[in-house]
């Protein structure tokens, strides 16, 4: 398959002709059409993909934005970088200057900032420093969890950086009424990279997601020997919010070309309560492509189990590149912390002892960065005379209150209680357990 990565060149046969003028003439290049070239725009999303209200800005072109670079054939320096000139949002023309066949790259949706540095480029240039250059324009943002309901703000979003190359050059007369060679359709595509969680039919809702390696700039143009060292390192902890409808979210990232990206999925299991859970993608993000991690309903023969997939899609054709299973692999937790602030109660190791009669308050700190998945605590002796209340859960550890009960007037002898912090989802992981032993009621 082609790599979807490259800026590809094209080499662009001009009108080669020149007609005699007189010094009268303000431009004959531009009256002639030589050098000039007519052009439309194709944003190169797949036709498979149902567009939302969201999706449909992954598409819009800013008119002001687009930039036009030729360079001379087979790796020659600059001949012209130029922005291009629309009345309609459709037709687009570019002016290099004069005629000839060269390598011509489109970059689609330039910031100021960005456009400035690509139209400033030296006539010494070569087609190697248009790569290099560093767009720092965010990637994208979907400010909803719902990808169909996205808030879009074009000032401090900005729109999808698109680069790309022609397609169907063709030969154009030059002179008279052509206004110069006409290349047809031009087919961008996207610099960024998305990642979607789709949770449909599932019973977890989502709250967060987070990225541990996310690019939030990127260079025009990359091949696997491209050094991206002056991209700087990337964020390693971008988090976005899903509200609103929460059985999908999505973010948006430039490519990122180590296996260790990670996706952290927040939110709750209608059936075990809040989670966190770590998906390793195991492959390089890549421009233009689409991942998604999709959760499959449970399994009503292994219902402790949660599973999903991952499909890599191209972005303009819609082509599945790989489709990954996986499942939630759970680790076991451990109990960090255990306190009680009642009077005459002591702490040994995790152990609590002397808990009132009347009743008293313990808090549990369970750790779980050994898995994917949150802990529950679990009374192994009792079955009544205490209370955990649902968690406080702060990234990779949760904190528990486990209320006692008083003891009823006719207990004659304390009473203990054995504790474990279980995984939620595999009951045979769980930590070493722990005993609370609460006084008897004085006579």
């Amino acid at each position: 398959m082609m790599n979807k990565n490259l800026l590809y060149t094209v080499g662009l046969s001009l009108a080669l002709g020149f007609t005699a003028c007189s010094s009268d003439d303000v431009s004959t290049a531009t009256q002639q059409g030589e050098g000039i070239i007519r052009f439309t725009l194709n944003d190169g999303t797949a036709t498979t993909r149902a567009t939302t209200a969201s999706e449909q800005k992954e598409k819009e072109i800013v008119p002001s934005g687009v930039c036009v670079v030729a360079f001379q054939k087979n790796g020659g320096t600059l001949v012209k970088a130029v922005k291009a000139v629309t009345t309609d949002a459709v037709n687009y023309t570019a002016d290099l200057g004069q005629s000839g066949i060269f390598d011509i790259y489109f970059v689609v949706n330039a910031t100021d900032n960005l456009a400035n540095a690509i139209t400033s480029m030296s006539s010494s240039s070569h087609a190697t420093d248009l790569f290099s250059i560093k767009a720092n324009q965010v990637p994208g943002t979907v400010l909803t969890g719902d990808i169909s309901n996205g808030s879009w703000n074009p000032t401090t979003d900005w729109y999808f950086l698109m680069t790309g190359k022609n397609e169907n050059a063709k030969q154009g007369p030059a002179g008279g009424d052509t206004g110069g060679t006409d290349i047809g359709a031009v087919t961008v595509t996207r610099a960024a990279v998305r990642i979607d969680v789709d949770a449909t039919g599932s019973d977890i809702t989502l709250e967060n997601l987070k990225l541990n390696k996310r690019y939030e700039s990127t260079l025009l143009m990359r091949t696997d020997e491209t050094d991206m060292t002056g991209l700087g390192a990337p964020n390693t902890g971008y988090t976005i919010s899903a509200t609103g409808e929460t059985s999908t979210a999505a973010l948006y990232t430039y490519e990122y070309t180590g296996t260790d990206t990670q996706l952290t999925i927040s939110g709750t299991d209608a059936k075990n309560g809040a989670f966190n859970w770590d998906i390793d993608l195991d492959t390089p993000l890549l421009r233009n492509h689409l991942y998604k991690v999709q959760v499959l309903p449970a399994d009503p023969n292994e219902i402790d189990k949660i599973r999903y997939t991952i499909t890599v899609a191209d972005w303009q054709t819609g082509e599945t590149i790989a489709v990954k299973p996986g499942e939630f692999v759970d680790g076991l937790p451990s109990v960090t912390s255990v306190a009680c602030s009642n009077a005459g109660a002591t702490v040994t190791g995790n152990n609590v002892d002397n808990v009132p009669a009347n009743g008293g308050v313990i808090t549990v700190t369970v750790d779980t960065s050994a898995g994917n998945t949150l802990a529950k605590l679990v009374c192994q002796d009792q079955l009544d005379g205490f209370h955990v209340s649902a968690p406080v859960v702060n990234d990779r550890t949760q904190t528990f209150a486990i209320t006692i009960d008083p003891q009823t007037g006719d207990a004659t002898s304390p009473r203990t209680f054995t504790f474990k912090a279980e995984n939620m989802h595999d009951k045979s992981k769980a930590s070493a357990a722990f005993t609370i032993t609460q006084l008897a009621p004085t006579v």
